[in-house]
């Protein structure tokens, strides 16, 4: 007896021992670092990373998820953005943003996954190694672990392969910015302020009616919210990938430009009418019609004096008309110069 109790306050010191090493010395986070280089600048990189309606398009935690509802927050890019995110059986939800950044050089995230109130804190640095090499270093450090996990590891069921998980996004990464590169590559030999005649073949839009004032810019400033709201619908709540829909466009009358307010469609040009719950969102089909057409650069209020010229030839060829399209070639952001094809389709 005398030794069975020996034994028991032995194994009572010890585990008290190592309890109290684990509590006061142990540190209960994990911090992993991974390096990757990716073949392209840092400027080409960077904006991938601050913007997180590019940073889901080829995150493979976003992209491997079929339906998956992602809620953006502005501002959309840069230190305060914000994303919420669900997947329709709630086992993937969570809440991340931008902490801080420093442009091509730092982002710091926080990310709360599940329920956990404790969040992962990730920094990510931009290390230029040539004019077309950047090399990409991920620090993450895991939520604080409880006591009970610290003192039994085995409970922690959540565990993080990013190794495996890096090399995922990293092949993404290249794959988007090819298509990317090869569509700045298309743009430098585009004509501009030139007015073409063309085939219009006609599209089916997923989008959503906007009313908007005319005043102060608002009207630009609204025209970046919509892409934002019906981008964010297509890639996030419906899934669709890149190969399944066209450069974001907006239909309005080409008489409204002067009024204070504007009515405008704003949507995503898709493949097929699919049965959406969302009432804020709607399809509109455009009809293939002879057109007239035209690029812009440049600030989105100084369109106007081409698209009267679009107008204005239209009426010299006795030709009719009642709409207006914007294809924006490059997608509409704040303080930067739009790149736009307008179409004037005829009758």
């Amino acid at each position: 007896m005398r030794g069975l109790g020996g034994l028991g306050f032995c194994l009572v010191l010890f585990l008290g021992g190592y309890v109290f090493i684990v509590y006061f010395f142990l540190d209960k986070r994990e911090t992993f670092t991974e390096e990757r280089i990716i073949g392209y600048p840092v400027e080409k990189v960077f904006p991938q990373f601050n913007n997180f309606q590019n940073f889901v398009s080829w995150n493979d935690y976003f992209t491997s998820e079929k339906k998956i509802k992602i809620l953006y927050f502005t501002p959309y890019q840069g230190e305060g953005g914000a994303i919420n995110f669900e997947n329709r059986k709630k086992t993937k939800m969570g809440q991340m943003f931008i902490q801080s950044e420093t442009p091509n050089k730092q982002i710091d995230y926080v990310l709360f996954m599940n329920e956990d109130q404790n969040p992962f804190e990730i920094n990510v640095k931009f290390i230029p190694l040539s004019e077309r090499d950047t090399k990409i270093v991920w620090q993450v450090n895991s939520p604080k672990k409880s006591f009970l996990e610290s003192l039994f590891p085995f409970l922690l069921l959540q565990k993080i392969d990013l190794e495996r998980d890096l090399d995922l996004d990293s092949n993404n990464l290249e794959k988007l910015l090819a298509k990317k590169v090869d569509r700045d590559e298309q743009l430098k030999n585009i004509v501009y302020d030139s007015i073409m005649v063309e085939h219009y073949k006609g599209d089916l839009l997923l989008g959503l009616n906007v009313v908007s004032s005319n005043k102060n810019g608002e009207l630009y400033k609204n025209i970046i919210k919509s892409h934002s709201s019906i981008s964010g619908f297509v890639t996030g709540d419906l899934n669709k990938k890149e190969d399944e829909y066209g450069l974001p466009m907006l239909v309005t009358n080409p008489e409204n430009y002067l009024d204070n307010e504007v009515s405008y469609f704003f949507g995503i040009p898709v493949t097929q009418n699919e049965q959406i719950a969302d009432y804020r969102y709607s399809y509109l089909r455009l009809d293939a019609k002879k057109a007239y057409s035209v690029y812009y650069t440049g600030p989105y209020k100084k369109r106007i004096n081409l698209q009267n010229k679009l107008i204005k030839k239209a009426l010299k060829d006795s030709l009719s008309y009642d709409k207006i399209l914007q294809v924006f070639i490059r997608p509409p952001e704040e303080k930067e110069n739009c790149v736009i094809k307008m179409i004037l389709p005829l009758s």
